[in-house]
């Protein structure tokens, strides 16, 4: 997978879960599941957030999983 995505602020990039789940798939060589690769509004952000935990567990990553997905500061706990 090539992309153009770039990380300038890491707490503004990653809140949405687009590059974290990009990220997981090309390290672990696994297809991604489908989620939302341009959210707009929180629900959508927490959907891919939930993606991203599922995910994570289908392969094996057990670390990081308790994130907050319903917290006013973002799943990472950062506004």
């Amino acid at each position: 997978m090539r992309t153009d995505k770039r990380i300038s602020n890491v707490t503004d990039d990653l809140k949405d879960g687009v590059i974290i789940m990009m990220l997981i798939a090309e390290l672990s060589g696994k297809k991604a599941p489908k989620y939302n690769k341009s959210p707009k509004v929180p629900a959508q952000i927490r959907d891919n957030w939930s993606c991203v935990v599922k995910y994570m567990k289908s392969i094996g990553i057990q670390g990081m999983l308790d994130l907050d997905l319903n917290s006013p500061h973002g799943p990472l706990g950062v506004a």
